[in-house]
């Protein structure tokens, strides 16, 4: 009866580190993503002082979450967002708004694969 009882709280807390982790990711990844949004935003309607402090502040942002992320997510599917997080400083630099826009939207495709790869299924589990 005690290994009963004891697996049923393993599973219950399996469950239940399952769940807080998926909140957490969907969390961070929506975060992210109206972070990068607003970086487009900005740059199409804004000056370049408004544009670098919104990616000053999505970096910061994704050093926040890139941690968390890390933690939940297989890191060779986080290469790829974060080469694009960490470069958008130096694409504005050396290019202009329109390839921005572009890796923003590299970045946020990046995080839409990242939230269907790592979808709680029958898939993923087996």
């Amino acid at each position: 009866m005690k290994r009963l009882i004891a697996s049923f709280l393993l599973i219950i807390s399996a469950v239940s580190a399952t769940v807080y982790a998926r909140r957490t990711f969907l969390k961070e990844i929506d975060s992210l993503s109206d972070s990068i949004q607003n970086v487009i935003e900005v740059s199409e309607n804004g000056s370049d002082s408004e544009l670098n402090e919104s990616i000053d502040i999505l970096q910061k942002k994704w050093q926040s979450s890139g941690r968390t992320l890390h933690i939940l997510v297989n890191h060779g599917e986080m290469d790829e967002a974060e080469q694009n997080m960490t470069a958008l400083k130096e694409t504005v630099k050396h290019t202009d708004r329109t390839e921005l826009r572009i890796k923003c939207i590299e970045a946020l495709n990046q995080l839409k694969n990242l939230r269907e790869s790592e979808k709680i299924s029958l898939e993923n589990i087996l």
